[in-house]
């Protein structure tokens, strides 16, 4: 167990070296611009720190692998790295409030300048206060031999969410795209890979269904999510509807009096892309899990796709807060002061971020309580036999 906590306290504190190493990078950005060449260095360097990461964290895993004989998950190496990144966007998010400064200065001038707004920052900030205690649980777990689909698939939604609207924004935006724009690439396709793998990696153990599910309280638990999914598909649909421009009334009056956040533009359309993300990746989500919920015994997929959509709604109203309540905000785009819209405002975005997470609560208590029927049942088969 030493042994184990070491390797994990080793790359808990590797993460942490991007403190100095952001602030030895923004100096040699910061001479590299007076020569005009900071937006090619800065991916470079980047590049070449990211891959010293990995070189170290490749020797801690292999020493420890020696040593007690065992092989880790090569996710193991992609949550190291991320987990380093996790800091530094830390320090994006807190130099952009004023709270440190000289760490990110020249990046957000030649690196990748539409962070430097608000919903940049909140994207930064949710890499550095949400995923990056993801990242060291995923790694502590991976490290004790445990178990870390479930997070594994939750944490995907996040940051497939996260860098998918900042690059498909980014390409519409003043800015355009900078070399620096290459480092998300990897911050999409290797979550997706360990995605894809995870949901693949499904427990072998079948989930029988349970005759109590046909009870009254637990049916009408099922009707209040269906008709929160129905909510939130007919929500998606006007959101989208107004960033996109439309003749019709309601739509407009939502974006303009109820959630104006919704036409954020500068430095790129951040909220138009969202809600088109929401349109047409989360709106088929909800048409599955209301199915998923009208019939338990043929969507044995319903729990996973759960923790994703919960993940990418959580990441996706995150930013939605911090960008609306945010005093650099631009402040027409505030919440509303009248009682009425502004009621409604947080009616509407506290739902779509509480109630995915309560869906997933309901589906995980579930399941755990059939997995220990199941448990229960063949113990009590197998008592029967011996006696």
């Amino acid at each position: 167990m030493a042994l184990h906590l070491s390797l994990f306290m080793t790359l808990f504190l590797l993460s942490f070296s991007s403190i100095p190493v952001s602030f030895i990078c923004n100096i040699l950005f910061r001479y590299s611009a007076e020569y005009q060449i900071a937006r090619i260095v800065i991916p470079a360097v980047a590049f070449v720190v990211l891959g010293i990461i990995a070189l170290l964290t490749l020797l801690a895993v292999k020493q420890e692998s020696s040593e007690k004989k065992k092989n880790y998950d090569l996710s193991l190496y992609v949550f190291s790295v991320f987990s380093f990144t996790g800091i530094i966007d830390l320090l994006i998010g807190l130099e952009f409030d004023g709270f440190v400064s000289a760490f990110m200065t020249q990046y957000f001038v030649d690196g990748e300048p539409y962070i430097w707004s608000t919903f940049g920052v909140g994207t930064a900030y949710n890499d550095g206060i949400v995923m990056y205690p993801l990242y060291l649980i995923m790694i502590y777990l991976i490290t004790n031999n445990k178990g870390y689909r479930s997070i594994a698939l939750y944490w995907t939604g996040i940051i497939v969410n996260s860098v998918t609207v900042i690059l498909l924004a980014v390409f519409a935006g003043k800015h355009g795209i900078y070399p620096s724009t290459i480092l998300n690439i990897p911050y999409l396709v290797l979550p997706v890979i360990i995605g894809w793998s995870s949901w693949h990696r499904r427990s072998k153990q079948k989930i029988k269904s349970n005759q109590n599910n046909h009870k009254f309280g637990l049916l009408f638990v099922d009707f209040v999510f269906i008709g929160y999914l129905v909510f939130a598909f007919v929500t998606a649909i006007i959101r989208a509807t107004a960033v996109i421009g439309t003749t019709l009334k309601f739509p407009n009056f939502y974006m303009t009096d109820i959630d104006p956040v919704l036409q954020y533009s500068d430095p790129a359309p951040f909220f138009k892309v969202q809600m088109l993300v929401y349109l047409f990746y989360y709106c088929p989500i909800y048409i599955l899990s209301i199915y998923g919920l009208c019939n338990p015994k043929n969507s044995p997929w319903m729990t996973d796709i759960t923790l994703i959509h919960a993940g990418a709604a959580g990441n996706a109203q995150f930013y939605h807060f911090y960008t609306s309540l945010h005093s650099k905000t631009a402040s027409n785009l505030h919440p509303p002061l009248a009682l009425g819209p502004n009621i409604t405002f947080w009616t509407v975005n506290l739902l779509l971020i509480i109630m995915p997470h309560l869906l997933l609560i309901r589906l995980l208590f579930s399941f755990k309580g059939k997995s220990k029927e199941i448990h229960n049942t063949k113990k009590g088969e197998k008592t029967k036999k011996r006696n």
